[in-house]
């Protein structure tokens, strides 16, 4: 049942990045009334389960962030 509710949530956004809509309407705050959810634990555990891959496609401020750190990486800025 709880992977229908979170469907649904992913389903009413054009992208998971648009879900965070203030501090009632967070994501963790949405999964904490789902089912048990600690974010310093399980928010870990998730990022495990998911491909970088399929995150970066799916949020484009997060992927251009990321793009930006390995730019940085690439030409010795850190």
């Amino acid at each position: 049942m709880w992977h229908v509710l979170l469907q649904h949530i992913m389903d009413s956004y054009p992208t998971p990045e648009d879900i965070n809509g203030g501090e009632e309407t967070a994501p963790s705050k949405r999964l904490m009334h789902i089912f048990p959810y600690e974010k310093t634990t399980d928010g870990e555990m998730i990022l495990e389960a998911l491909c970088i891959d399929d995150i970066r496609t799916r949020c484009p401020r997060f992927n251009e962030w990321m793009t930006k750190l390995e730019e940085g990486i690439r030409n010795d800025y850190f």
